[in-house]
Parts: C-alpha cells; structure tokens; sequence
C-alpha cells in the first residue's frame, strides 16, 4: 500500500469502515485503549495497544510503536530461603522503601515464599472498568490468622525498619509485647494494629512504644462488636473468637428484638423532651423502667474518690451485670454509656466489676401487718453498721489514719521478710525486732514512735492487749531517741526579715495585685502565728473550707478578727477568734493596712471564697507560699537560705513574743498550742 497524507481508502475497503490513520515521524502514535488520568493513588495506569485485525496490515512504523508499549521479561531462578540469610533479604526494594518511609504496608507480603516475592507484581487487584476508563483496584488487606504469624511478619517488618533507624529497638519491642498481650485478651487486636499502624503513618514523629487510649479502649478493652456486623472476617479477628452475649428476652421465640430504647431517657437519667416519644422509655439493655444510667452517674461523680481502686456493683438485673463484667453489647445505645464508662475508669484507674444480687419478693400484703407499717421508719441492721464505722473514722483525722495504716504496711512486710507468725495482739519479742530493724533502716526516732502508736491503736481497735506498753517496748524507744537526738533546724523570720523579704516582692513578682497576694499572707502568717494548713491549700482544686475564707475575716481601723474554724488541736471545729492590733512601729508590715490593701484590690470572683486567691480565682496554695518565701529570700541574699521554711512565720511570732516578755499562757493561747510543745518553737534569732 502507497504511503501519503491522502484520504481515500483502498477499493479493497467499504463505507463504514474506519480507516488506519497514518504515521507522523513528528507525532508519536498513541495507544488506542490510553487510560489517563487515574482518580486516586489506588488505582494504576494501563496502557494497552490494539491489536490489527485481519483486514489490517501492519507497517514498520507501527510495528516500532507496539514494541514500545510491550515489556518483555526474562523468566530468572528464584533464590530459595535459607538459615543463614538475613531477615527480610528477600523483600523487594520498593516495599524497604515504604518501609523506611513509615508508610503503611500490609503484613502479609512480608510473610511470602521468596518465590512470590520475586514473581509479585507492582500492582495487584481486580481489573474493573468505570466511568469509561480501565483500573485496577488494589485488594483489600487480607486476615492474619493469628498472633504467631503476625510476630513473624512484625519481626522482618522490624529487621527491615531497624536497618536505617536501630534507635527504635526498644520501641518496636515494646509495641510487640503490647499487641501480644491485646491478643490474649480480646480478638480486637488486629484493627488496633492496623489502626495504629496508618496514624503511624499520617504521623511518623510518634512514638510506637505509646498505647493509643482511645484505640485501645475501643478494640481491646471494650471488644466492640455491632449488632448490625457482618460474619465477614477482619484483620485480627478470629473465627473462633466467642461470640458477644446478645441481651434480649426470650419469650418462646428466638431473635425477637426488643424496640428501641430512648437514647436520652438512658444516657440523661429519664430527662426526654420528647412527649410522647416514639421510642420506649426503659433500659437499652434489659427494656427494665429503668434508665440504664446510675453506674455512669457514680463513676462520673465520685471517681476521683475511687482512684487506683477496685469497686463491686451488687445489681439484681444480670443484663446490666454482664454489660459491666464484659464491656461489650449488641445493642448500639448500650454501647454509648460503655465506652464512656470504660474511658472514666481508666482515666481514674478503676477496676470495676458487677456480682448479681437476687431480688427477695416481698410478701403479699395481710391486715396482720397494716398496724407493724411505722416500724419501716426504723434503721436496718445495714445502716447502723455503716453508721457505727463512719463514726469511728470520724475519730481521727485522714492524715492520722494514714500514718497508721502504713505503720502496719510495714510491719506486715517486716513479718513476711524474715517469715514471722503475723497473730494478734503482736508478740513483745515482735515489736523488739521491729523496733531493732527501723532502727538500722535509719528511720527517725519521731517516726517510729509514730509507727508504736498506730499499731498501739490496731490493738485497742481489736481489744486485745496492748503489748506497745510493754516495759522493753519503751525503754527502746527511749534509748533510740537518745542515740538520735533530732533538732528542728528552721530558722524563725524576724520583724526585721520580715520587712526585708516583703520588699523584695515587687521585684520577682509577675504582676502588682500577686506581690500583694504574698505581702499579706507573710504578714498575717507572722502576727496570727498562723499554720500553713490554716491559710492555704493543698492544690487549686482544693475546694475545702479549712483555709481562711473571706467571710472569716473583719478588718476595722485599728484592728483585725480572723476566725480559725478548724485547726490541728481543733479537730471538732470549735472555732477560735483571733484579734490583731495594727502594729504602730512600722506601717509596712502592719497587719491590719497591708490586709486593707489587699481586700480593696482583690478580685469579685463568683464561686471563689478563699481569703488568699490569685486574680484568677484559684486559691493559693502551700507550694507556692513556700516558692515565693524561697525566691524571696534568695533575692536578699540571706545565710543559710534553706533554713527559711513556711513554718519559720510561726516560729518567728513566738520568738518575738517571748523577746517582749509574754508570758507561756498567752503565747500558748495565741499560737493554739494545745501542749507545751510551744517551747521548742522558741528560739534565739541567728
């Protein structure tokens, strides 16, 4: 056939038949079946030629132009796996790269004969076509059966990454462990793999050796599993994983669903706006009238007092108990108030379980009883136990009880150390070894003492003899004071010092309203010779009415009334009042103006009733007294700065009040010392 730019076909060639379009050496022949621009990173680009029918003729231009769009390969032996070859040496180059890159990778290519490996493509999936236009689309990730293939596939995905990053070993180390232990203790644990896996991608900085919380708690903890989900298996997920207990009634008829429960009325504790509402008012997990929201209710508000504990719900209904044991429902609704209850308990660090507790019916009423109604006013056996042992608490104060309980914390691990009968009353030949052991732990005489007493108070809580008194007990606690004489080192802040240090407040102070803050609790703390425990908190969330509150406080021209609600030696709250004259000598460290001061600046905050607050409303607090006395101090370049404590106001006031001639009765009764532990308060200033 001639070559030219003519438009005419061959005789040979009929109407309608499309003709060849010719050779351009200036325009290269594009593929007939060209799929271009591909609509996601999923999908490849196939370029396919066609190929001439028999009533076309090919040329040598267009013979060039097929061999450009035809690869050839050349079929070579495969390497064959063996002991002595290095992890993951057969794993093609484009999958080290991902790796190295932190991009996500499917595990099971790593798993593959080296024969699969050589031979496996670029691009694997199903040939589809939409739109027009021809795609593969990638396969989905397939199961991995079980946790053993998934440490093999881990562990070259791990030789592979530690090549160019060998600093995360012990990261990916921990992760292992961690899926591991998710494997023993729900079929979630692949998804938490996965998931985990392509935020490690979108966020290569991240740490592996760090559990995921909300992952966790929604794959592993919760074992989650939708009513509506299908038997189609997912990565991780065994086919012989027991199935979720499904909560519903059996009335002679299997998988006869409930209807559906109102959200609000279960998650809002019977608080609807709907009425009527098309939804049933009940329990989303036993259809019980009852919303299934009080074990919410009780984590949410006292989960602060349950901290690191473990708590035992006794309920009737068994639908609620399996919720709580499991973690886990069919229903959707239940599932709302289980992954929030399971997010508070680990944020508090609760163990919660559920025992169920069979309901007693009540007997039928009869006119025997009608007469015997009031005596349902009386308190059952139950809360006359309860009540006997919260009076008994009240007995002593919460830092008081602690000391105690850990005096016999370490007793019980004295006696388990060196195999001793733990039997009550304690053996006197006990307590004389256990004194004898502190001793050589270098524990201080006041301790244990301190430790005496509480197992002193164990014996009477159990009325047994107390073999603390015994003659020996005694005369070694008295030898061990001896040996160690301890003296109270804190220096005492002098009238003098005292100024010193309020002057240096605006210089480190951050702003004019917090160097007042601190100026007037100096003050007050050296003229009311007040505890810290007295003026301040422990921390800003410290909500307790112990400190002095602005209503404890009334200021006058000349004087100054604080009433001291609760101190050390006023456990019952009998409240003392304290009256402060304005101190004349020098009107800037006087009480009664720099208290002035600071309530005329001090802020209206609405819900904040502390007397010492920052602008913000947040109480102050013991730690940052004991800051700013020690920036403070450090400012003026005083000797023997450590010395300083916050205590030394205290110490101080009873110095300067036995240096001006104040009789022990009055010091005593201004300090509320309730013993004379006062005299070692007194000191000569350094």
């Amino acid at each position: 056939m001639p070559r030219g730019n003519s438009k005419k076909g061959t005789p040979a060639r009929g109407q309608g038949v499309k003709r060849r379009r010719m050779a351009d050496p200036k325009r290269k022949e594009q593929p007939i079946a060209s799929v271009v621009n591909p609509r996601s990173s999923g999908e490849s680009v196939i370029d396919f030629s066609s190929d001439p029918g028999p009533s076309q003729t090919s040329t040598g231009t267009e013979s060039n132009i097929f061999n450009e769009n035809i690869q050839f390969s050349q079929s070579l032996p495969c390497l064959e796996e063996s002991l002595f070859d290095q992890i993951g040496c057969y794993v093609p180059m484009k999958l080290k790269d991902k790796i190295w890159k932190h991009e996500f990778i499917d595990l099971n290519l790593l798993i593959k004969s080296p024969r699969e490996l050589a031979n496996f493509p670029d691009h694997e999936g199903d040939l589809v076509v939409k739109g027009g236009h021809m795609r593969i689309e990638s396969l989905p990730c397939r199961a991995i059966p079980n946790i053993h293939t998934w440490t093999s596939a881990f562990m070259i995905y791990m030789s592979i990454l530690l090549e160019k990053q060998s600093s995360l070993a012990q990261e990916l180390l921990k992760y292992m462990r961690d899926i591991r232990f998710a494997a023993n203790k729900s079929h979630g644990w692949g998804t938490y793999d996965e998931q985990f896996r392509l935020r490690k991608a979108q966020r290569p900085q991240s740490s592996w050796a760090v559990i995921n919380q909300d992952l966790w708690s929604f794959y592993i903890t919760t074992a989650m599993r939708d009513q509506g989900q299908s038997n189609e298996s997912k990565v991780g997920f065994s086919s012989q994983s027991e199935p979720l207990h499904s909560f519903r009634q059996s009335s002679g008829q299997q998988n006869v669903q409930q209807p559906r429960t109102c959200n609000a009325y279960n998650t809002k504790g019977k608080r609807c706006n709907f009425n009527p509402c098309r939804f049933k008012h009940g329990c989303s997990a036993c259809g019980g009238q009852h919303p299934a929201y009080f074990f919410m209710v009780a984590i949410i508000l006292w989960g602060s007092e349950l901290r690191n504990k473990k708590v035992l719900f006794h309920i009737d209904n068994e639908g609620a108990v399996h919720i709580i044991n499991k973690k886990s429902s069919k229903s959707s609704d239940v599932m709302i108030l289980v992954r929030r209850l399971v997010l508070e308990t680990l944020h508090h660090n609760i163990l919660i379980k559920a025992d169920h507790v069979p309901v007693v019916p009540f007997p039928e009423p009869s006119t025997k009883c009608i007469s015997d109604t009031n005596s349902n006013s009386e308190p059952s056996m139950d809360s006359i136990t309860e009540e006997s042992a919260r009076l008994f608490s009240d007995s002593l104060a919460g830092n008081t009880w602690k000391s105690y309980s850990r005096a016999r914390s370490v007793l019980d691990s004295f006696q388990l150390l060196y195999t001793l009968d733990k039997v009550w009353p304690v053996p006197v030949e006990q307590l004389v070894q256990f004194i004898a052991y502190l001793s050589l732990k270098h524990f201080s005489p006041a301790t244990v003492r301190l430790y005496i007493s509480g197992i002193s108070f164990s014996h009477k809580e159990r009325n047994l003899e107390d073999t603390t008194k015994n003659f020996v007990v005694s005369k070694m606690l008295e030898g061990l004071h001896r040996n160690h004489p301890q003296r109270d080192n804190r220096a005492p802040v002098t009238l003098p010092l005292l100024r010193q240090i309020t002057d240096a407040l605006p210089s480190i102070c951050s702003s004019t309203y917090e160097s007042l803050l601190f100026k007037s609790s100096f003050i007050l703390a050296f003229f009311a010779m007040l505890r810290v425990s007295e003026f301040t908190t422990k921390n800003k969330s410290d909500s307790s009415t112990e400190a002095l509150q602005l209503s404890d406080v009334v200021v006058s021209d000349c004087q100054l009334k604080i009433n001291i609600k609760k101190s050390k030696t006023d456990q019952r709250g009998y409240s003392t009042f304290i009256v402060i004259n304005k101190y004349r000598d020098n009107a800037n460290i006087c009480p009664v103006l720099t208290l002035k001061k600071y309530l005329a600046a001090r802020p209206a905050v609405s819900g904040c009733y502390h007397l010492f607050m920052h602008f913000d409303g947040s109480p102050l607090t013991r730690y940052q007294l004991s800051a700013m006395l020690r920036k403070s101090v450090n400012f003026c370049n005083i000797p023997n700065p450590n010395l300083l404590k916050s205590h030394s106001f205290r110490i101080g006031a009873a110095t300067e009040a036995s240096k001006r001639g104040i009789n022990d009765e009055t010091i005593k009764k201004w300090g509320r010392w309730s013993s004379g532990a006062f005299e070692r308060y007194i000191r000569i200033p350094w």
